[in-house]
């Protein structure tokens, strides 16, 4: 195909772009920008939401200008299983919530992203600014992150680039991955882990 950047589907700041409630979605080689959530659970997810027990792979993506109007995941909302691969997740806003390019993020069930090969960056105005990865709710929730530069991501609250948090037991791990020239106005401008 054309790749991302001839591709482009846009949301029209108007609703969301992908939502992922059962089974196996892949969406590849494609750019999502302009999605705003609403549709979504609680308008979470700007672009892309993906609910407990479905799965959703990003492949030669880009995911840019999204914003979360009503909840977490400027660019993408995990509450089941989400991959990412050799995609770019940048300049998304959480709206003031949790993981402005991507959160990683459901009570009671365990979630998990697998990103690789990839770009976060630009991503402002929510906890957790380049990726949040959350866990109210008891099951463990994962995210493994390899050959992936997190950069230039900013956090209204704690962890710039990556923030590990909640009252149970999360699992991040970093491979091989940058992170770099994030800030945040509370602790941990590059990674925060407070789980």
């Amino acid at each position: 195909g054309p790749g991302a950047a001839a591709s482009v589907i846009s949301g029209g700041n108007a609703t969301q772009i992908v939502n992922v409630s059962s089974g196996t979605v892949t969406v590849s080689g494609v750019t999502l920008t302009g999605g705003n959530g609403v549709g979504g659970l609680d308008n979470q997810g700007g672009a892309a939401e993906v609910v407990a027990g479905a799965s959703l792979t990003l492949s030669s993506d880009i995911v840019s200008g999204n914003t979360a109007t009503g909840g977490n995941g400027g660019g993408v909302q995990d509450e089941g299983t989400l991959v990412v691969q050799s995609s770019t997740i940048s300049g998304n806003n959480g709206g003031g919530h949790q993981g402005a390019g991507i959160s990683v993020d459901n009570p009671g069930t365990p979630v998990s992203a697998v990103i690789s090969d990839s770009t976060i960056s630009g991503n402002t105005n929510g906890q957790g600014g380049g990726l949040l990865l959350n866990n109210n709710g008891g099951a463990t929730n994962t995210a493994a992150v390899t050959r992936t530069a997190i950069t230039g991501n900013s956090s209204t609250d704690r962890g710039g680039g990556v923030d590990e948090s909640g009252g149970f037991a999360s699992t991040l791990t970093l491979t091989d991955s940058t992170v770099a020239n994030n800030g945040a106005v509370g602790n941990g401008g590059g990674v925060e882990s407070a789980s």
